[in-house]
């Protein structure tokens, strides 16, 4: 057990970008390549991105109670904690864990917006890293 006065800090944490993230925030001439979530014929979501489809790892979030948590599997955004997308949500999960800190990654994005690297449209690819910093800094 860790003294009373010890604050850990996570340092490797994903944010899940939530499903609303580039849809609210780009431009509405992008929106319809932008990143959204769609559900897949499975029965499965994935975000969809100018011809990527790209599903969550379910061993990037926690799993609400009753739903499968395989980490090698993949999640619906309903089965996963809002914790994993919402930041205030978030800070109450971190309270329940005694974590003072985290360092937080993306997970559609990748490391340092990598996935928008790979882009076809360039302009839009700029839009959706802006996106993505502007949901963290203000949200």
């Amino acid at each position: 057990m860790l003294p009373a006065d010890v604050k850990p800090i996570s340092v490797d944490d994903h944010v899940i970008e939530p499903p609303h993230l580039w849809q609210s925030r780009l431009p509405a001439a992008y929106r319809d390549r932008g990143p959204r979530v769609v559900e897949l014929e499975n029965g499965t979501e994935a975000w969809l991105y100018e011809d990527q489809v790209v599903q969550t790892v379910r061993g990037n979030t926690r799993t609400l109670p009753g739903f499968d948590d395989d980490p090698l599997g993949v999640a619906r955004f309903s089965e996963m904690r809002p914790g994993c997308y919402e930041p205030k949500a978030r800070l109450q999960d971190m309270d329940l864990d005694g974590i003072w800190a985290q360092v937080n990654f993306p997970d559609f994005s990748r490391f340092a917006g990598h996935r928008f690297v790979v882009s076809h449209d360039f302009d839009l690819a700029l839009l959706c890293v802006r996106a993505y910093n502007d949901f963290i800094l203000e949200e």
